[in-house]
């Protein structure tokens, strides 16, 4: 498997060919390919995907309301 730039791995993560990727689950396999500048978070039944330009706009998600 090739090494992501700049990433962050927490949980079981399968990557390739990424950069500037933050992955985080805490329980089911998460699997990226040839992705930049992305964020993916699995929180239980929760999933987020999302852009980091995007991330400001998280909280604005109609889910986000009983963070």
């Amino acid at each position: 498997m090739s090494r992501c730039r700049s990433d962050s791995f927490q949980g079981r993560i399968d990557q390739r060919n990424c950069r500037n990727v933050l992955v985080s689950s805490d329980g089911p396999r998460v699997s990226v390919i040839a992705l930049d500048d992305v964020i993916v978070a699995v929180d239980g039944d929760e999933v987020l995907v999302a852009s980091r330009s995007g991330t400001q706009q998280v909280g604005k998600q109609p889910g986000a309301a009983n963070q």
